[in-house]
């Protein structure tokens, strides 16, 4: 993994031109595939993705520095805002996510010891 660099994503080229730090509600709008003008969800999302990063951050222990220097933290929680918002609810040991579940596990298990 190397600063901001392309991602793989199911076999998919994922480039982030932007950071951790920097996913706010317009980029995980786009990303949820939510119009500018829904604002329905916009204090819930916004919740989320304050989540997503505490998430992030308590499980690996890395600073805010270090998690804004790899992409698979912005994809990270990308994916947990979506979770939360289509499922409304995490089930770390359930079937229903176990996919999602597996690939965070994956990308923040591989990198604890950036810090």
């Amino acid at each position: 993994m190397g600063d901001l660099s392309p991602y793989y994503l199911g076999g998919l080229k994922v480039h982030l031109d932007y950071k951790l730090s920097e996913i706010d509600l317009p980029r995980a709008k786009k990303y949820l595939n939510l119009e500018d003008d829904f604002v329905e969800d916009d204090d819930m999302i916004n919740m989320f993705i304050m989540a997503s990063k505490d998430y992030i951050s308590s499980y690996t222990g890395l600073s805010d520095e270090v998690l804004d220097k790899y992409s698979s933290f912005t994809v990270a929680c990308l994916m947990l805002v979506s979770d939360f918002y289509e499922v409304r609810i995490v089930n770390l040991g359930g079937e229903k996510n176990s996919a999602i579940n597996k690939m965070l596990n994956s990308i923040l298990s591989m990198v604890r010891d950036l810090g």
